[in-house]
């Protein structure tokens, strides 16, 4: 199963990757219209039909629980209120409770019980006419009823009140025997709490705990035997021996008559719970609403719903169609806004589908939490999509799909302001509080900010509803836990958006700012040069990224990655040769630039590796451009007969930026090489180096895909220019330790 995934994660990744880089090359099939307005028709008749078609039934000015009916309500038609699933499971189990286990009563063996035990007494009165000693008459009687131990029945022959010991007997087999006796493996399930007993046609009801096993019914006998007293003073054991070899089974549990009865009393039970006779009142003016009334008004609307079509077909599908529309312009509106707001570059699939991935998600929550759990509206998790949005897009993005959600709440619950209004405050606060990440712990300040603004907001509506202090507390505790629940939801779901879809937040950034990323231990190790180089580059884009108001975090990550492929091959970089011999020396120039112009390739394999995001794969891909590696092309030149050789051999293989931060990261890197090779560092000579690069990368078309503007340029200048001079300061010259000695 993870491998599974992983794989999807991977094919979903490689369609987003394509689509990413098909919109940086400007191709129009790179926004992929078709799969956004698939996507788009889906999420409109999912929205639609996720919530019971029955709620548009309802007019919108039907009053809510807790408030009051400003008119009475009168039903214009004869319909029943059906029991829920949970009160008809309720109904059905008391029926099944009522239903007592069926028990077949033998009277065939109690009649031979009787019997034998009649004839056991005949044969007494009889033997003790003919034969004077007892042993001798219990010997005969041992021949005809064995089970019976001799012991008792010397003392029955030997007893001189045959008729007495016979009425014992007789009194408390009769007892036992009239409930029954069950087999010893034959039990009565525990849910039974009542039996009936079919005897000679006729069904007696006793409790279960009157009728008793033969170990049972035989400690009975024991107990009542033992409480009569012989008038002739004798020990009455005797008799419990003799009449415990008399108590045998003679009840059946019958399993399929039980069944049967209990299927008679499911089917006994009525689905329906109350009929409305036309033109009674349901609700009386300024009566308040209950949960009753909303379920007699719900039963009212799903009854039109079921026989909408016998009322017309126009009539029963306007109140659909409404819906269907409503929800199709909020959907609608929201990629308007979203296309013309945040540019052409950003309308593509892969950051239209997750918007509207966190809204369906965010509705599939609310339908379970009120429609299946019946929980109310103030645990509705608005705010969890509405951090991930912020956090994955901007402030714009998520204020127009908090307005989007609101919307959407409002129209699928019947037009409720109250739902619509929680939803503006839990998403406008989560907007204002997640805007700027620094650190994991941010989402703890949001969580703080979220409870307080729920409970402000839960307070006043209802108040205004003039709700009793311990509901007002319920409901506020109900909205602490929205704020704790939706913080969670977010910080569980990003790193899933992140990783599925491409996104690089502020708080992966940080993460990839760690010096102790694998990939930057590994460049310190093998090229501590170039990685010493990364990090002047990654000050330099950052200073000049926050001059213009580009992204200066991601101008810094971007700018420490750039080089991580030359860590395979470092000895091939001057800034690793510390002295030593070029290895170029031995190579041909066309060689060389094949070797200097890998460090693109291996880059982007290890970002694919370590799975970095795809923003940082862009400044590996794009901070040489297409600029040709000068130096060997010179060289080439000179070594050729006729100075006739290709550039396209050595030009970087691109593409060009296609951001403001991948070009700040293109010009810093050209700029930090350079400076090291001035040998006076006069801050004229500085601002004449820097000004000449950007002036080449601007004619050679190197930034034409970037959007930076001549503006940005010379803010650009400035900025590495004041750096610059700040790391080529001059330093005072301090006397030698001889000099101070002297003095």
């Amino acid at each position: 199963m993870y491998k599974l995934l992983k794989k999807l994660k991977r094919a979903l990744r490689r369609k987003i990757r394509g689509d990413y880089s098909q919109r940086l090359k400007g191709d129009e099939s790179g926004r992929s219209y078709f799969w956004i307005g698939l996507i788009t028709l889906f999420a409109i008749i999912f929205s639609s039909f996720l919530f019971p078609v029955a709620q548009v039934f309802i007019p919108p000015s039907t009053p809510k629980v807790g408030e009051y009916a400003p008119e009475d309500i009168i039903t214009p038609v004869q319909f029943t209120v059906y029991k829920s699933d949970e009160e008809l499971a309720v109904d059905i189990e008391e029926a099944l409770a009522q239903v007592p286990a069926v028990l077949h009563y033998d009277q065939k063996v109690v009649d031979s019980l009787f019997t034998s035990l009649d004839r056991l007494l005949f044969m007494v009165d009889s033997l003790k006419q003919k034969i004077r000693r007892s042993r001798r008459i219990a010997d005969k009687l041992r021949l005809f009823y064995p089970h019976i131990s001799k012991t008792a029945l010397v003392k029955m022959a030997a007893s001189e009140i045959p008729g007495e010991i016979r009425g014992i007997l007789l009194s408390n087999l009769s007892d036992r025997f009239f409930v029954g006796i069950l087999p010893p493996g034959d039990t009565i399930p525990s849910q039974f709490k009542r039996v009936a007993i079919k005897k000679n046609g006729r069904e007696y009801h006793f409790g279960v705990d009157q009728v008793l096993d033969r170990e049972e019914a035989g400690e009975t006998l024991r107990d009542d035997i033992e409480g009569t007293v012989l008038s002739d003073s004798t020990d009455t054991q005797f008799l419990y021996d003799i009449g415990g070899t008399f108590l045998m089974p003679n009840l059946r549990y019958s399993i399929l008559e039980t069944e049967r009865r209990q299927e008679l009393a499911r089917e006994s039970v009525g689905r329906e719970k109350i009929v409305f006779e036309a033109g009674r009142r349901l609700v009386a003016k300024n009566q308040q609403i209950t949960k009753t009334h909303v379920e007699w008004l719900t039963a009212l609307a799903e009854y039109r719903s079921d026989r909408g079509l016998e009322m017309g077909a126009w009539q029963y599908l306007l109140p659909i169609l409404a819906r269907v529309a409503f929800v199709a312009f909020i959907f609608i509106s929201l990629l308007i806004s979203f296309y013309y707001l945040r540019g052409r570059d950003e309308f593509c699939f892969s950051r239209v589908f997750p918007l509207l991935l966190v809204l369906l998600l965010t509705l599939v929550a609310v339908y379970f939490i009120s429609e299946q759990w019946e929980l109310p509206s103030y645990l509705f998790p608005v705010a969890g999509g509405i951090i991930l949005v912020v956090i994955l897009y901007d402030v714009l993005a998520a204020i127009l799909t908090t307005i989007a959600g609101a919307l959407l709440l409002g129209v699928l619950f019947n037009f409720n302001f109250e739902i619509a209004f929680l939803a503006t405050v839990s998403g406008v606060v989560a907007t204002y509080s997640m805007y700027q990440v620094q650190k994991r712990s941010d989402f703890y300040r949001c969580a703080l900010y979220l409870a307080l603004a729920l409970v402000a907001a839960t307070y006043v509506l209802e108040s205004l509803k003039f709700a009793a202090g311990d509901l007002i507390l319920r409901q506020c505790g109900f909205a602490i836990a929205n704020a704790l629940i939706s913080t969670v939801i977010a910080m569980a779901l990003l790193p899933l958006f992140e990783s599925l879809f491409s996104f690089t937040t502020d708080v992966t950034l940080l993460e990839l700012s760690d010096m102790n990323h694998p990939l930057l231990k590994r460049l310190a190790l093998e090229a501590p040069g170039t990685y010493q180089h990364s990090l002047v580059v990654g000050n330099l884009a950052e200073a000049a990224a926050k001059e213009i108001g580009a992204d200066s975090l991601l101008a810094r990550v971007g700018a420490y990655y750039h080089d991580i492929g030359k860590s395979d091959i470092s000895e091939y970089f001057i800034e690793n040769q510390f002295g030593l011999k070029s290895k170029h020396d031995e190579l041909t120039p066309t060689m060389s630039a094949l070797v200097i112009g890998s460090h693109i390739k291996k880059g982007r394999e290890l970002a694919e590796e370590f799975d970095l995001p795809d923003q940082i794969t862009d400044f590996i891909e794009q901070h040489h451009g297409t600029s040709i590696m000068t130096f060997f092309y010179n060289k080439a030149k000179n070594l050729s007969d006729n100075g006739d050789v290709s550039e396209a051999e050595f030009r970087y293989p691109g593409p060009r930026p296609h951001s403001r931060e991948t070009a700040i990261v293109m010009i810093a890197d050209t700029v930090e090489a350079a400076s090291r090779t001035l040998e006076d560092p006069k801050p004229a000579r500085i601002r004449g180096l820097v000004r000449r690069l950007i002036g080449e990368k601007y004619r050679s078309g190197e930034l034409s895909q970037s959007n930076l503007t001549l503006a940005d340029l010379q803010k650009i200048e400035d900025a590495f220019v004041k750096l610059l001079i700040g790391m080529f300061h001059s330093r005072i010259d301090y006397p030698a330790r001889e000099e101070e000695s002297s003095a």
